[in-house]
């Protein structure tokens, strides 16, 4: 495939024409509910326009279509639209000036800022509504294409093919290969239709064979992803040892869009950071007050300065309920037990004690979850009640109000 055909592909991509319908349909403000997703009228007038709409449905919610789920990463992660309000008055805005931006790009140079944000910005766990290791499956696909395009063993090409369960394990980034011009076309119904289970092969496009060298050994989510990725995500792939022995590692100050320069052409790929890597604004001034709930009707309403870690606020919650500070825990940001958008204490990347709370995006109603001792598992739920102008000192804190009597921490009382 030369370059003037890559070029052609990447314009006719249906990531292109979705995202400009997807801009247009989201206006200056659409209402989200209460877990800030879209409310099912949106989305079933949304779905109308879609290249992968879903058929015959007269009800749609948010994680049951993956392209929509797709797009609102994209668009959110990207810093285009952002969420605004509280509680059940939330509304997803657009962000004017990075919108300008994004369709001040060409075709071309839109098409690699959306792989950028998907490859780099995006959660991928999130998107696929907490499958098992959903990126496991992304990267066994792409790796088994690579090797056997290099060796077509028969031990591989039975792994190259795919069937239907597969693609709706892979949910949303399954349809993203697709959105994106990697796979060929197939039945669209493979994503809907929960009941067929016919043997099926998908293939990589044209597009999709110039592009699996750099996003499987260039550009691997193991080393550019910036979500929290670790390699024993990756043991389960076929060949993993063959795939680590192969990573081509970021050099100093490279750009993602350098490993496709090759494949497109330089002249075409001028303007280097294609996107613009998002910055957390800090909010440092003031404090916030915390509701610690260990159960029904036991808590602790707790006052920390935001320039306080998480370890503070871990810290913080034992004190108040007279624990002895003796065991590991961990955070849970998406309020979600288990989940990897996680802190822990331990020697591992994000650092809890590097967690300043006031860049961590908290607002009155986050909710979050705090696991103290492994072994007992004391859950506490944790959500944000206020934030108070006054700023009380950075490992001080204020006990707001305790209702309840706490339980021995090694008695039997509270198990």
């Amino acid at each position: 495939m030369n370059r003037q055909d890559i070029i052609q592909s990447i314009e006719r991509a249906p990531i292109l024409k979705d995202m400009e319908y997807f801009l247009g349909k989201l206006g200056e403000s659409i209402p989200l509910t209460e877990n800030e997703n879209f409310k099912m009228p949106f989305i079933m007038d949304l779905n109308i326009g879609l290249t992968w709409s879903k058929p015959d449905s007269k009800r749609i919610l948010q994680h049951q279509h993956p392209e929509v789920v797709l797009l609102f990463h994209l668009v959110r992660n990207a810093g285009l639209y952002q969420v605004e309000g509280r509680g059940k008055q939330k509304a997803f805005v657009p962000v004017k000036e990075e919108v300008d931006y994004f369709q001040s790009l060409n075709k071309v140079e839109q098409y690699f800022y959306l792989i950028e944000v998907y490859w780099r910005e995006c959660d991928f766990e999130d998107m696929d509504d907490g499958m098992r290791d959903p990126l496991v499956q992304v990267m066994e696909y792409l790796l088994i294409q690579y090797l056997v395009r290099e060796e077509e063993t028969p031990e591989r090409m039975n792994h190259a093919h795919w069937n239907d369960y597969n693609l709706k394990v892979l949910k949303v980034h399954g349809l993203a290969f697709c959105v994106f011009g990697w796979l060929e076309d197939f039945d669209p119904k493979l994503f809907w239709d929960t009941d067929l289970r016919p043997k099926i092969e998908v293939n990589l496009t044209a597009l999709g064979e110039a592009f699996v060298e750099p996003l499987v050994l260039k550009r691997n989510p193991v080393l550019w992803n910036r979500q929290e990725m670790r390699e024993t995500f990756f043991e389960e792939i076929p060949f993993f040892a063959e795939l680590k022995k192969a990573l081509v590692l970021p050099k100093e100050n490279e750009a993602y869009i350098d490993a496709f320069r090759e494949v497109v052409g330089e002249d075409i790929l001028q303007r280097g950071f294609v996107h613009k890597v998002k910055e957390v604004v800090a909010n440092t001034k003031g404090s916030f007050d915390f509701r610690v709930k260990l159960g029904k009707g036991l808590w602790r309403d707790i006052r920390l300065s935001k320039k306080a870690t998480l370890h503070d606020l871990a810290c913080v919650i034992i004190d108040a309920y007279e624990f002895d500070f003796d065991h590991l825990y961990a955070f849970y940001m998406d309020n979600k037990w288990w989940s990897r958008k996680k802190v822990y204490n331990l020697d591992e990347y994000p650092f809890a004690e590097d967690a300043v709370l006031g860049e961590l995006e908290l607002y009155k109603g986050s909710k979050f979850k705090f696991l103290f001792d492994f072994g007992h598992e004391w859950r506490f739920e944790v959500a944000v009640i206020g934030e108070p102008s006054k700023e009380e000192k950075n490992r001080t804190y204020s006990l707001l109000a305790s209702v309840g009597k706490a339980p021995e921490q090694y008695g039997n009382e509270g198990w």
